[in-house]
């Protein structure tokens, strides 16, 4: 998965400030794919079940990402690698994405439930886009990857957001990127 930054420098600015590193080089990308790591990425290195991101922190370099978030260190990176260190890759995806929704402040709408999910939101997609401009979650990337992920595409024009919110694993809650509202908004939940 992988995303292309609306903002790039404003993005940098964000990360700089957050980690107080004027290294970090200009960010035009994110992904957590290494095989689809382009010029200017950022890498983040996530730990799942099946593999560790960080054993793949190299090819996403030799492909031209500029930084890699990680939890550990990584042997072998070359010198020119930007790594923003961190405990839990996926939480700070999560934070990173709630302070750069917190920035734009679109009009919310969060879909979730049993089944219907992708369906419903590509529909209220198609009907918000004749009058707004629109930013809906991708395909089916409603975990919490994916979410912050989409919100990561938000940008200056973007007036609605639309997410779609799954559950890839058993008692599974999402942070509270999604959930918090903007001063002044309400949440009313529709059965």
């Amino acid at each position: 998965m992988r995303i292309e930054l609306t903002a790039p420098g404003r993005f940098t600015e964000l990360l700089r400030h957050r980690y107080d590193r004027m290294d970090i080089p200009r960010i035009t990308g994110i992904t957590i794919d290494s095989r689809q790591a382009r010029v200017g990425d950022l890498f983040i290195s996530i730990v799942g079940n099946q593999c560790d991101g960080h054993d793949f922190a190299h090819l996403a370099i030799e492909s031209g990402a500029v930084a890699v978030m990680a939890e550990r260190d990584i042997p072998g990176l070359p010198s020119k690698a930007i790594v923003i260190p961190t405990t839990n890759t996926i939480r700070e995806l999560g934070d990173i994405a709630q302070v750069w929704r917190d920035m734009y402040s679109p009009r919310t709408i969060g879909i979730t439930g049993s089944n219907g999910k992708t369906t419903t939101k590509n529909l209220s997609v198609s009907i918000l886009k004749k009058k707004y401009s629109v930013l809906g979650t991708e395909h089916s990337y409603n975990s919490t990857i994916g979410l912050p992920l989409t919100l990561l595409r938000l940008g200056q024009k973007s007036e609605v957001l639309v997410l779609e919110m799954g559950s890839n694993s058993p008692g599974i809650r999402h942070p509270p990127l999604v959930f918090s509202l903007p001063a002044g908004w309400s949440c009313r939940l529709l059965a």
